[in-house]
Parts: C-alpha cells; sequence; structure tokens
C-alpha cells in the first residue's frame, strides 16, 4: 500500500540518519583531538622537533644495537651495552665528520667564489649571445648583488644552529635509550586491564617495529647513494665532493623531492665549474641515474611493505609536516605519518583514515 511504503522509506531514512548522526558523535572529540594536536606541533616545535628525532635516532641506535649483539665471534658475543656504546660513539663520530665537512667547505667556497663570479660571467656572455643583452643584464646584475660573506654567515649560522639542536637531541637521546627497558613495567602499570595492555603493545610494538626497519633500509640506501655520488663527483673533478655528498646523503631522507634536489644543487655547480657540456651531462647523467637506480629499484625491494603508504599520502604528508616544521618536518614527514596510520588503524572510529592513508587498504588493526 502507498501509505505503508512511505512509512517504511521514513524509518528508513531516520535510521540512516541516526546512524551518520552516532558516526559524527563519535568521531567529533578525535576531530578535537586533532585539533589540538596539529596546534601544539606548530606552536611547540621548539621543544616537540628534537624530541622527535631524539626518538628517531634512539630507534635507529636500538635497531644497531640489536643487530650488533646478534653477531658471534667464535664465543664472544657484545652485550647489550657494548653494542649501544659502540652504536652511540659511531653516530657521534659520523655527525662530527659532517659538521667538519660543511663548516670547512663553507670557508673554502667563501675563497674561490671569485673564480665561479668569473665563470658566470662567461656564463652570462654566452646568455647574451642565445638570449639577448636585457637578460644577461638581469643576470649581470643579480650576480653581482650577491655577497658570499653574508651567505657565508647564514650558512655557518645554521649549522651552529643545528649543532645547538642536536645538542637537545642528544640530551632526549640520553634519557630514552634507558628508558627502553623498563617501559614495559610502565605499560603494565597504565593499562592493567589485560585487553587494553595487549592492544596498546600490539600498537607500540607494531609502530616500533615499522619505524625501525624504515629507519634502518632509509640509512643504508643514503649511504649508498652518497658514497655513489661521491665517487662519480671525485672522478670528474666535481669542486666540494665531499659536501656534495653529505647533502645529498641528507636530503635523501626527504621522499621524491630530495632527490630531485640532491642532483640538481651539484649540476649547477657542475655548469658553473667546467667549460666542456660533455662534463656537464655526464655529472647530471651519472648522479641522476644513482638516484633512480637506489630510489626506484634497490630501495623498494629491501622496503617492501613496511611502510604501506600510498604515494600520494607520502606527497601529501611531505607537504603537510613540511608546512608545520619547515625542512625539519620533510625529513621526519614519512615515519610519523606511519606511526598515525598503525594508530588510526588500532582505534575503531579512526580505523578509516588508516584505510584511506594506506596503499592497498590492509591496515590491521581489528579489535582483539
Amino acid at each position: 500500500m502507498p501509505g505503508g511504503r512511505d512509512v517504511s522509506v521514513e524509518e528508513g531514512q531516520s535510521g540512516t540518519a541516526e546512524i551518520w548522526n552516532r558516526r559524527i558523535r563519535d568521531l567529533a572529540p578525535y576531530v578535537v583531538i586533532f585539533a589540538g594536536l596539529v596546534a601544539a606541533l606548530y606552536f611547540g616545535q621548539g621543544a616537540l622537533k628534537p624530541l622527535a628525532l631524539a626518538i628517531l635516532i634512539t630507534t635507529l641506535i636500538n635497531a644497531a644495537t640489536d643487530k650488533l649483539t646478534t653477531i658471534r665471534i667464535g664465543a664472544f658475543r657484545a652485550s647489550r651495552w657494548m653494542g649501544l656504546t659502540l652504536t652511540t660513539l659511531a653516530m657521534v663520530a659520523v655527525v662530527f665528520v659532517f659538521a667538519r665537512i660543511l663548516t670547512d667547505q663553507v670557508e673554502q667556497l667563501s675563497a674561490g667564489w671569485p673564480h665561479y663570479v668569473s665563470r658566470l660571467e662567461a656564463l652570462s656572455a654566452w646568455i647574451t649571445a642565445m638570449l639577448g643583452a636585457e637578460i644577461a643584464g638581469k643576470v649581470t646584475d643579480y650576480i653581482g648583488s650577491i655577497d658570499i660573506a653574508s651567505a657565508a654567515s647564514v650558512v655557518l649560522g645554521s649549522t651552529g644552529s643545528m649543532l645547538a639542536d642536536l645538542g637537545m637531541v642528544a640530551l632526549y637521546a640520553a634519557f630514552l635509550i634507558p628508558a627502553r627497558d623498563s617501559s614495559v613495567r610502565k605499560l603494565s602499570a597504565l593499562f592493567p586491564v589485560e585487553a587494553d595492555h595487549r592492544m596498546v603493545t600490539r600498537v607500540l610494538t607494531s609502530i616500533s617495529e615499522s619505524t625501525r626497519k624504515y629507519m634502518l633500509i632509509k640509512t643504508a640506501m643514503s649511504v649508498m647513494t652518497g658514497v655513489a655520488s661521491y665517487v662519480v663527483m671525485l672522478f670528474v673533478g666535481l669542486d666540494f665532493a665531499a659536501t656534495w655528498a653529505v647533502l645529498i646523503f641528507l636530503l635523501n631522507y626527504i621522499p621524491t623531492i630530495g632527490s630531485i634536489i640532491g642532483v640538481i644543487l651539484p649540476c649547477i655547480l657542475a655548469l658553473v665549474q667546467f667549460d666542456a657540456l660533455a662534463t656537464v651531462v655526464t655529472v647530471i647523467a651519472l648522479l641522476g641515474g644513482i638516484q633512480f637506480m637506489i630510489g626506484n629499484i634497490i630501495e623498494p625491494i629491501y622496503m617492501g611493505k613496511t611502510l604501506n603508504l600510498s604515494s600520494v599520502v607520502v606527497i601529501l604528508a611531505l607537504t603537510l609536516w613540511g608546512s608545520l616544521w619547515g625542512v625539519f618536518g620533510m625529513f621526519l614527514s614519512v615515519p610519523l605519518t606511519v606511526m598515525i596510520m598503525i594508530s588510526c588503524a588500532h582505534i575503531p572510529p579512526l580505523r578509516w583514515f588508516a584505510i584511506i592513508l594506506s596503499e592497498d587498504g590492509k591496515v590491521g588493526g581489528e579489535a582483539a
């Protein structure tokens, strides 16, 4: 009957509206929490950025230490504290070498700047012949406006700021590393209910394992990329090869954009330094080939499904974290987003968000 049909439709619509109202009510607290977290991340970045980096470095140190303690030499096997000491000293040595390379070669750049100015003037003459005097005049004016002393001062100031941040990172890490052994007891006290304890443990274990594997593989790939690029630049005689290698190593942690910048910067110097166009093309081809081979062939083989992040999400995360924390956020964008995805997978009202972030829609996290 028409009347009965209308009542049935109205009841169905009412039921659907109630379902959506309930979902919105369930989601509302998480929206408020998310807005609060974004505000805290932005306004508290001075303290949170070193903390986030300290957590990732601690994760890397613990992973390398665990790997080191599994190695046996005859009947000898390193204890955890011995492995931890060796790993920490190695990381401190690497940071010291990087800082020394960057500061030393800034001074070399300042000393050799007149040579590069003359080469840029030669390029300006070439541009004049190709594109006309008006464009060449603008290029020449821009070159003349560059103050290398000020630029070097900015670079050295940034290096000093970075070293100051590393001091905070080291302080955080010094407290985080020993806290690993007591974390299990703290979790038991915080979550006395067995079901809650299992869920939290599962989330933290999943985050830890994914982050550790990502950091280890990404670091290995960055080392491989930096060393291979250094060999190429040394072979062709590119100036400041060590500095470019360090920057390529660091930029490789930034998804997609980092590898592009890591090729462009030394290629710009090659264009200024070398007269032969063939040499410049060789630098571009070899550095680009290294980035493509490692980033698109070797790294995916070892990384596998560690991240399970959509490629679109990786770019969006890069933009979001870059907006919040600048270049620092770009370095940390992938592991931080993976942490968010795994956490959301274990929260029923937010599971849909984890599925959107994932590559294949398989996020796990079903309630126990």
